[in-house]
């Protein structure tokens, strides 16, 4: 198991928070929480590298350690293509301590994917991958093979991520405990739940029927490293367990090339056996096998 040395002092370093702001503000400079961010940058800059460090309680040497950051309200936006969801943004400064995040720690962790992983990956995207899936099925199209296709669905992904699993998944990678502390605050926002009961639609669940403990905020610049982070558990499984070659995933849009049906019948329920007991994830009724 890889582990990184990636420090906390690294992440709130003054020149990292920085950079933060720079990637945050790219191509919305004009927008007013930018422009008052930017007009006292150096302040909030300082202000943001404060609260991200961790003192003794109450200043008594020995005592715990505690930081006073904590991630703010979110604001929510309905959107209904290409189908209904809930987008969810923060204030700008918690943009900045993301970006912080996301800068020292994507890069160690995009060198742990899989070569076919191609969601919200520099170099990858839908062309890339549709280009090498494009590439599989003539290759099986030329096989005297009658091949076929297992489609995976995952039931309402960005909402029934556990955060217990993906904390636990974190830590094997992550030895400093103070990153650790602070991404399981931006995992398990104080303010607002993004988790959905199973079998229910985000634009009618009720607010007081939201879960604390599951689900990661559509929009969030860390919900992309994050869900790539939890999947690449079950990319590990499908390629080193199972052994499945022409294998690709698109975020939560995975499809299997397979020459034998009943194989991919076993090799179906072997995915559905480790979703449900190693990431407390479910299939949704639109997976399926098809002729290639």
């Amino acid at each position: 198991m890889k582990t990184f040395d990636v420090t906390h002092e690294e992440v709130i370093d003054f020149g990292n928070l920085l950079e933060g702001h720079k990637n945050a503000s790219q191509s919305k400079h004009y927008r007013d929480e930018n422009l008052a961010f930017e007009a006292h940058r150096e302040d909030e800059l300082i202000d943001l590298h404060n609260k991200l460090t961790y003192f003794p309680k109450d200043g008594v040497p020995g005592n715990p350690l505690e930081s006073s950051y904590h991630v703010g309200k979110y604001r929510k936006k309905k959107i209904y293509e290409p189908k209904p969801r809930i987008v969810m943004a923060l204030s700008y400064p918690d943009r900045v301590v993301q970006w912080a995040y996301y800068q020292k720690l994507n890069p160690l962790f995009d060198r742990q994917f899989i070569t076919h992983s191609y969601g919200c990956r520099v170099g990858k995207g839908t062309t890339k991958a549709r280009e090498q899936l494009q590439t599989w099925l003539r290759k099986a199209s030329r096989s005297s093979k009658k091949w076929y296709v297992l489609k995976l669905d995952i039931a309402k992904y960005f909402y029934r991520v556990d955060h217990e699993v993906l904390m636990k998944i974190l830590s094997r990678h992550i030895k400093d405990e103070l990153i650790l502390r602070d991404l399981y605050k931006l995992i398990n926002c104080e303010d607002t739940a993004f988790g959905l009961p199973a079998g229910v639609q985000p634009e009618l669940c009720k607010q007081e029927d939201w879960i604390y403990n599951r689900g990661m905020p559509i929009g969030n610049l860390t919900s992309q490293m994050f869900a790539n982070i939890y999947l690449n558990e079950l990319d590990q499984f499908c390629k080193h367990d199972l052994h499945i070659r022409y294998y690709i995933r698109y975020m939560d849009d995975i499809i299997i090339l397979w020459p034998d049906k009943n194989e991919l019948f076993q090799i179906l329920a072997e995915i559905e056996r480790f979703l449900d007991e190693e990431l407390r994830l479910e299939l949704n009724k639109k997976t399926c096998i098809r002729p290639a």
